[in-house]
């Protein structure tokens, strides 16, 4: 079974996908833009790209796949403002 996760925005912010892991076996990893994971081998989880980079305005899309599920006991989905993080302050979203 196979899960792709997008996240899609078009303001001038710098949003990051990541999944955080822990197998059946103990191993654990962070798949986010400094690692981009592997989508034929362990974890099998892959992000595509980092996409709003210094905070340009545009379409702007990151696609994560986790290809197995059955490796994992635990994994975390998440979503946070590369800018904020930085600085401290509240994210930029808007629902």
């Amino acid at each position: 079974m196979e899960l792709k996760i997008s996240m899609n925005w078009t303001t001038a912010a710098d949003f990051d996908i990541a999944a955080v892991y822990e197998s059946k076996e103990g191993q654990r990893g962070v798949i986010y833009f400094g690692d981009l994971g592997k989508e034929d081998s362990f974890p099998y989880i892959y992000l595509n790209k980092d996409a709003g980079v210094d905070n340009q305005a545009g379409k702007k899309t990151e696609e994560l796949v986790i290809n197995q599920f059955n490796e994992m006991k635990y994994l975390w989905l998440f979503c946070w403002d590369y800018q904020s993080v930085e600085n401290g302050t509240k994210g930029r979203w808007s629902f």
